[in-house]
């Protein structure tokens, strides 16, 4: 769940400063969770490690399972090379997902949703299409 931390600087750099062309996402890529088994594999056998590293692993394969973003999208030596260009990253990809899901994931969303929607959604759609 820590690993989610790297999208408040895309939520800010989309919402905030209307910079939408680019997403970085530091923390999400498969790079991580290959050092991670290997170092465990090889160097430094802690079960710690081995679990954060295979935690790392599932959250990556998750996320990169669920969302659009191209084959090589949670490489970080590929968005870096692609100059973080959501474009080629994340072809399909829409700023307001990200948002519409949010009700759903947290306790009692269902009962928040139509406030949300009248409320927060409107705010984020401003942000990103005005």
């Amino acid at each position: 769940m820590l690993t989610d931390v790297d999208r408040l600087y895309d939520f800010y750099r989309w919402n905030i400063r209307r910079k939408n062309g680019q997403i970085f996402l530091f923390l999400h890529a498969w790079e991580y969770s290959l050092a991670g088994l290997l170092l465990a594999g090889l160097v430094y056998h802690h079960p710690v490690l081995l679990a954060a590293a295979l935690a790392q692993l599932g959250h990556v394969a998750a996320d990169h399972f669920h969302n659009r973003l191209s084959p090589w999208g949670y490489f970080l030596t590929y968005r870096a090379w692609t100059g973080f260009d959501v474009a080629r990253i994340a072809p399909d990809h829409n700023v307001l997902d990200s948002y519409r899901s949010w009700p759903k994931m947290v306790p009692f969303g269902r009962k928040i949703e139509p406030w949300y929607q009248r409320n927060i959604e409107p705010w984020f759609h401003s942000r990103t299409h005005g």
